[in-house]
């Protein structure tokens, strides 16, 4: 069991929080059918607190776990047939090799780093949060997610006839890692495993942002491919897209990345237990072969409250699990949300992130700019970072948070 904030909860080493132990899942290429869905809900309200997340990074969280019930659900998984990656993360796109507009399948290289991750027994002495990204450049793009190694396909060159470059990146997401060059596949694939070499020779709390310009001009074997690659503001796991052979996916998010099993029950009902899933980043659910029933599923998920609408207000707001899912917060997050937005949803505009913490763990908080309100012991407190907080939004975040203290005292 783990304590230690920063670590990755997982089957084996569940953590412990303030509503019982979470484990986190991340399936192997992020697959799942609608069955295993299903069973993953069942699976929650029968060990955990029937609360789960999709979460940023686009992993499934069970809560509300014990001691005795963690194991069952280890077991329940294995019957499901739930295939869980283990070790360090190698992150791929959830429409990797499908996608229409990808410009390389990552798939292949993705494999390679985790074949030679397992054989080096890397995972043994990295820091538990090192990650590593491969990112094919299709719809849904990887670079808003912090790794320690990011591969992104440039595109076809000249020096490589057909072949896809992969421009290296190293400690951060795609706008704030530094720039290590644009190499051929195999070439891509040895400078990722010197990198996390170097990484691990510092120790196991280090990461790929603690190497010095020195240690990373060591290990470049060749000069770079010139490449053109630009930022892409990264797309959100919303809506219609376009896949290999004509077919067609549909995305959703789940509101606040989170919902209760029978709803996700419901929804797994709905999208048919044969059907194909994939996690996302950005806490989506992106169901396969949607063209013939697009209608249906829209409707579905529009009743159950998922997101299915990129400019829907709860985009806006991060949550933690809050009261009464967890027994150390002081404010019940999710209903706080849905209140601010009844009132007055005008207040969000995308300009920042509103950040509603249960207690001073923060452990919902978003990368960019944010304003957060903090339950504490004795009320709340509210604090910026490099967001404007408007005096109508203050006074109605002090209101909300105010009357939400009389109704539990």
């Amino acid at each position: 069991m783990s304590h230690r904030r920063g670590a990755c909860p997982s089957l084996s080493v569940p953590m412990e929080t303030g509503d019982g132990l979470l484990v986190r899942l991340h399936p192997v290429e992020r697959r799942l059918s609608g069955g295993q869905l299903a069973g993953l809900a069942r699976a929650a309200r029968r060990f955990g607190n029937a609360v789960l997340e999709v979460t940023a990074r686009g992993s499934l969280q069970i809560r509300g776990l014990t001691a005795e019930s963690a194991p069952v659900l280890a077991a329940e998984l294995e019957m499901l047939a739930v295939e869980v990656a283990t070790g360090v993360p190698v992150e791929i796109s959830p429409l990797a090799g499908i996608d229409a507009l990808e410009m390389a399948d990552p798939r292949p290289l993705a494999r390679e780093i985790r074949k030679r991750i397992e054989a080096m027994s890397l995972s043994n002495t990295l820091a538990p949060k090192v990650s590593v990204t491969v990112d094919g450049g299709g719809a849904i793009g990887l670079g808003a997610i912090i790794a320690d190694v990011k591969l992104e396909a440039a595109g076809p060159t000249t020096l490589l006839q057909r072949a896809p470059g992969w421009l290296v990146r190293v400690g951060g997401t795609s706008a704030t890692a530094r720039v290590f060059g644009c190499f051929e596949e195999r070439v891509a694939a040895d400078i990722t495993i010197q990198l996390l070499e170097a990484v691990a020779q510092r120790g196991r709390t280090a990461r790929a942002y603690d190497l010095s310009d020195q240690e990373l001009q060591a290990i470049a074997p060749t000069a770079p491919i010139p490449n053109d690659r630009r930022l892409v503001p990264p797309r959100l796991p919303i809506g219609r897209f376009e896949l290999i052979g004509g077919k067609q996916a549909l995305g959703f998010v789940a509101a606040y990345g989170q919902m209760e099993s029978d709803l996700l029950y419901e929804f797994a009902e709905a999208i048919g237990e044969h059907a194909e899933l994939r996690l996302s980043p950005g806490r989506g659910l992106i169901v396969l072969d949607t063209a013939e029933r697009e209608g249906d599923l829209l409707a579905k998920a529009e009743t159950l409250g998922l997101v299915t609408r990129p400019d829907d207000p709860r985009l806006s707001i991060a949550v933690c699990a809050g009261r009464p899912a967890c027994a150390s917060a002081h404010l019940a997050t999710k209903k706080l949300a849905e209140k601010l937005l009844a009132r007055r949803p005008e207040l969000l505009d995308g300009a920042f992130r509103l950040h509603l913490s249960g207690c001073e763990k923060q452990c919902a908080r978003p990368s960019g700019p944010v304003v957060t309100l903090i339950g504490t012991e004795n009320g709340h407190r509210i604090s910026t970072e490099a967001a404007a907080l408007s005096p109508e939004l203050e006074a109605l975040l002090t209101e909300l948070a105010a009357e939400q203290r009389r109704q539990t005292v």
